[in-house]
């Protein structure tokens, strides 16, 4: 039995099997696994409200230096993106923060914070507080600004290089003097 796993035929039909899966992949389908408008187009096709390949496109289309048409695909992605909830705010603020508009962004951060936290009784993430914090030195209001870093940081997060922009922000916010105008280079979590 044995010696028929190592036979010739064996390595045969293997190599048929495989050939047939590659086979049957159309030319078209390729097409699509390697081109990222293809992929979009295709994707869009099966169902042209999926808020989520909106998102990823808008943002491609960005790094293309496309922005007149990724501002307009922004606008139908937050038309089709859910309106509830903390990801859902960040989400629909990141699309702001995008199109530089500050104000509009850290509204949305603030609806996060009070619907879930404050309405529900629910708990932020640390993205939210960061981001909220970045929010709050937009209005000079700088205790705002530490109590969010520091929640932030003290409620963590998943992703490592999102731990780091907590503790960053913290750091270069406690560089600060007090004093003198501040000029801290902050970053919002995504």
């Amino acid at each position: 039995m044995t010696a028929w796993l190592n036979s010739s035929r064996l390595r045969i039909a293997l190599a048929c099997i495989v050939a047939f899966a590659f086979a049957t992949l159309s030319l078209r389908q390729c097409e699509v696994w390697r081109n990222p408008n293809s992929f979009f187009d295709t994707s869009l096709s099966i169902d042209e409200a999926d808020w989520r390949i909106l998102d990823i496109k808008s943002e491609f289309l960005l790094k293309q230096d496309l922005q007149e048409e990724a501002f307009k695909l922004m606008d139908i992605t937050i038309a089709h993106s859910p309106k509830y909830g903390i990801k859902a705010q960040m989400n629909i603020a990141k699309f702001h923060i995008l199109r530089n508009e500050v104000q509009l962004a850290c509204q949305a951060y603030v609806n996060a914070y009070n619907s879930v936290v404050i309405s529900a009784g629910g708990q932020a993430t640390g993205a939210l507080h960061n981001n909220l914090g970045v929010c709050a030195l937009y209005v000079d209001a700088f205790q705002d600004a530490y109590y969010h870093f520091e929640k932030g940081l003290e409620i963590g997060a998943v992703l490592p290089r999102h731990m780091e922009i907590l503790e960053m922000n913290l750091v270069e916010f406690r560089k600060w003097d007090g004093v003198s105008q501040y000029r801290g280079g902050h970053q919002l979590i995504f």
